[in-house]
């Protein structure tokens, strides 16, 4: 998931420091709401950039969702990943989860997308979701072209 709509950056403000716009924090909600109605097994983990844009969105849809705040592993490393770092973080998911939501950023999610499915996929609005489905015993085990893309969803 890409984090939802956020404010532009300020003269004094760090890009990490940006916060939801109301609007955002509208869009994270609605799209919570649908994943609570999409999401078929249980969440095995939602973990987030530590921009506070991406945390913001995290909790909004954690909310949505029935989870407690505390469940939200927050990880530095999401942050201005690259599709090599994004990827090490998904190949290291606990295979005790059946499925996790990473809420990230551009260009990085629509790129990884590209990379492990073969698909052209040309960016993500604030608060889109894709859900990608892998045939495999391990996360350790995703790489390129090994996925496929179910659906994309944005408000």
């Amino acid at each position: 998931m890409r984090h939802a709509e956020a404010e532009s950056k300020g003269a004094f403000q760090k890009d990490i420091q940006r916060e939801l716009t109301l609007a955002g924090k509208g869009q994270a909600a609605q799209m919570g709401k649908l994943l609570s109605q999409l999401i078929e097994a249980e969440l095995g983990g939602l973990f987030s950039s530590s921009a506070v844009r991406a945390r913001h969105t995290a909790q909004e849809v954690a909310a949505q969702l029935g989870l407690d705040e505390k469940q939200i592993v927050i990880d530095e490393s999401l942050y201005h990943a690259s599709v090599r770092i994004f990827l090490e973080f998904v190949n290291q998911l606990d295979d005790a989860f059946d499925q996790a939501l990473i809420v990230a950023h551009n260009p990085t999610l629509p790129y990884f997308v590209e990379y492990v499915t073969n698909l052209s996929f040309s960016g993500m609005s604030p608060a889109g979701v894709v859900k990608l489905h892998f045939e495999m015993e391990s996360w350790s085990w995703i790489t390129g072209g090994s996925g496929h893309l179910v659906w994309y969803k944005a408000p």
